[in-house]
């Protein structure tokens, strides 16, 4: 079971955000691109699972200052699977977005209507005169009037985006930065630990992580603050792993609340602005590897590890913003290419002696950019009965990665395992596709997958804890885009990938041990049979899988299956915008491929009017986007843009088309790559042989484009 954390940026950084991506947004696409406009993800807070926290049964809420666009704040129990942290198209939860009751609950249905009852109760014991509204699937829905937009859609630049894509960015809203709503402390038992879940009162699809989180008492009907309000907002709270105590951030420090006493002691102290950051990141570690919380328990409750950084040598980069009715400046920590970055380091926190210590991992105030970064941090499962930090070490060019071991009590580090590529490595999780992340730890304790494209395209291979290498599991002129996990009991490894096209997605699986290998991964097996796009969220017990089914013109259709593929129901099948699209009579687009500047054939497609007449000339507009493992070439439903290009085809005449340029995605590294070190004269060398292609067919040919593709989309 997980939370959901929604996302506020520092002011700072927020409205230089904003001011860099107006109108820059794209929909429909995978936003796995390297460099700046990158959608961001949002993070999970990992809680008790069943039957290990008996004690942990109060709900903690988190009430957050910002509302989503719709103005409905969804109130729902989520788990891993990311269809729960979706809303439809009218901002409601989805079917199944609030899950069974607390652990150990044996109806999940009446856990259901129960608590919404009692959260009906507390509802409006926090919001006085303020009524629980229901959303699609019957969920509580905190109503609060009209939303505040900051920006009007633009037509050619439409800021939603298709059902299954919970991780990308949504248009700005007005950030409220104190409580709108009376708040009065209802009673709470004390003498005991209350009995704990982690729930959150959040707002939607609101662009934030900051808010007041609460401790729900499932007994008594009792509620408090995990902190006193008037401190500020809190960030990343967790439970500790026995549900006694709580942690979170706030103004860049760690704190540590006890459940039972209501003692709130400081973890750190030293965290300022413009300096050090404790538990959270800075611009470019949010921006460049998809990380905004810092820290995390250890499986024995005993340490937090955490993340601190050093900004205070970056420097300063200032934007006016032009939105109020005066004009004022900006100014944030913004390293251009070349400048210094933050320092940063990994530190310990022994929660019994409260003694803070930090690993040595040459990257605080070193020098040099050998080392560089630390992109990544977790703990291990036991390894020979003591749990270890995880972290990964790179350099400057983000092309060598180091997979280290600290140990807390000794604070030595041991390097486990090493990767170089010839241009740069991917880690981060949170622009990508991928769920489960660079590295995943199996349960039997013995071994992790690991992903990469060391042979030249991104696969699974599976290690031992220790780092010694077992075998690959996946092999093929193909990218793994997804990996959703191991059945260890059933022994199969479960992947998205593109063994039938980079414009199309399957789930696949693989046997964990294949019976003769003889230095070869098996063949795959494919689950989802239906042609296009499938994104797949597979249940923890590898027995059921959801399903959310797309092409280029049918809208998501979501789908419960069981893990062969065989269908159990349709949970939404959107019938009733597919009735409208069908009424409308699109013509199919038409996928081929182009020959580039060296040859090389490139994906392409070509929306034509339903009237088109071969013998005459049409005006062309081509779009175009081109970011480093990015695609706009897929048989995946491409929501508001891909309607405005059909409505330039059929009310204008105008054909619109699409390539896929070298350095895009799901078509192997070397093509991924291939623009480094020349990225705009390798889009130019690579459009114009395109673009001479059509010059054949259109009267007229335009570009467009957006981000950092807009800046050689004209030459």
């Amino acid at each position: 079971m997980t939370v959901a954390e929604t996302r506020l940026e520092r002011p700072a950084q927020r409205d230089g955000r904003r001011r860099r991506r107006l109108g820059l947004r794209r929909a429909g696409e995978k936003p796995n691109h390297k460099h700046k406009a990158k959608a961001h993800g949002y993070s999970k807070s990992r809680l008790p699972q069943n039957g290990q926290n008996v004690r942990a049964r109060s709900l903690l809420f988190q009430r957050c200052p910002i509302l989503s666009q719709d103005s409905q704040t969804i109130c729902r129990e989520e788990n891993d699977a990311p269809e729960a942290n979706r809303l439809d198209a009218t901002g409601s939860a989805p079917a199944g977005a609030c899950h069974a009751g607390p652990a150990g609950h044996a109806d999940p249905s009446a856990a259901h209507a129960g608590r919404h009852s009692r959260l009906a109760q507390v509802h409006s014991g926090i919001f006085p005169g303020r009524t629980l509204g229901r959303g699609r699937a019957g969920h509580p829905v905190h109503r609060t009037g009209p939303a505040d937009r900051r920006h009007a859609p633009d037509p050619l630049q439409p800021g939603n985006r298709p059902a299954g894509a919970a991780h990308r960015r949504q248009p700005p809203v007005r950030p409220r930065r104190g409580p709108t709503h009376p708040h009065r402390k209802l009673p709470v038992q004390s003498g005991r630990p209350p009995r704990a879940a982690l729930h959150r009162l959040g707002a939607g699809l609101a662009l934030q992580h900051e808010g007041f989180y609460y401790v729900y008492d499932l007994e008594a009907d009792s509620l408090r603050p995990i902190s006193d309000r008037s401190k500020g907002y809190q960030m990343f709270a967790k439970l500790s792993p026995d549900g006694r105590q709580v942690a979170f951030v706030r103004d860049r420090n760690l704190y540590l609340v006890d459940l039972e006493s209501g003692q709130e002691v400081p973890l750190t102290t030293d965290g300022a602005p413009d300096s050090i950051i404790n538990g959270t990141f800075d611009w470019v570690y949010e921006e460049e590897f998809g990380l905004r919380d810092g820290w995390a328990w250890s499986p024995d409750g005993r340490y937090i590890a955490f993340f601190k950084l050093d900004e205070s040598k970056v420097p300063l980069f200032t934007m006016v913003d032009l939105r109020e009715h005066y004009p004022k400046p900006i100014s944030f920590r913004y390293p251009k290419a070349g400048e210094p970055n933050s320092e940063i380091q990994i530190g310990v926190i022994d929660l019994q002696t409260g003694q803070v210590r930090y690993f040595d991992t040459d990257t605080w105030y070193e020098g040099g950019d050998r080392y560089e970064y630390l992109a990544r941090m977790g703990w291990t499962p036991p390894i020979d009965g003591r749990h270890y930090v995880w972290m990964f070490r790179m350099n400057r060019d983000q092309n060598h990665l180091e997979l280290l071991y600290g140990d807390p009590a000794t604070m030595s580090l041991r390097t486990v395992l090493e990767e170089q590529a010839s241009a740069w490595l991917e880690v981060e999780t949170g622009f990508t596709d991928l769920e489960a992340g660079q590295i995943t730890y199996l349960k039997d304790g013995q071994h992790f997958v690991w992903i990469s494209e060391r042979d030249g395209y991104r696969h699974l291979y599976l290690y031992r804890n220790d780092g010694t290498l077992v075998r690959q599991l996946t092999q093929g002129p193909w990218d793994v885009t997804d990996f959703h996990g191991v059945d260890e009991q059933g022994g199969w490894v479960y992947f998205t990938a593109t063994i039938d096209g980079p414009r199309e997605r399957h789930l696949y699986r693989v046997p964990l041990h294949p019976e003769a290998s003889n230095g070869q991964a098996p063949t795959p097996q494919r689950i989802t049979q239906e042609p296009g796009t499938h994104d797949v969220s597979i249940s923890g017990d590898f027995r059921y899988y959801i399903d959310t089914h797309t092409r280029f013109l049918q809208p998501p259709v979501v789908t419960l299956h069981r893990i062969t593929g065989e269908q159990i129901a349709v949970l939404e099948g959107n019938e009733a915008l597919r009735e409208r699209l069908a009424a409308y009579g699109l013509r199919p687009p038409e996928f081929f491929t182009v020959p580039g500047a060296d040859g090389t054939p490139l994906q392409a497609y070509l929306i034509k009017p339903s009237d088109f007449d071969s013998t005459k000339q049409y005006p062309l507009l081509l779009y175009v986007y081109g970011g480093p493992g990015s695609q706009t070439v897929t048989d995946d439903w491409g929501g508001s843009r891909m309607l405005w290009h059909y409505y330039l085809a059929e009310e204008l005449g105008i054909l619109v088309a699409s390539v896929d340029n070298r350095g895009t995605g799901a078509r192997g590294y070397a093509f991924k790559t291939a623009p480094t070190g020349g990225w705009d004269s390798s889009k130019r060398r690579t459009r114009s042989p395109r673009q001479r292609h059509w010059r054949s067919v259109p009267t007229s040919i335009r570009i467009a484009s957006a981000s950092g593709a807009g800046a050689t989309a004209a030459t």
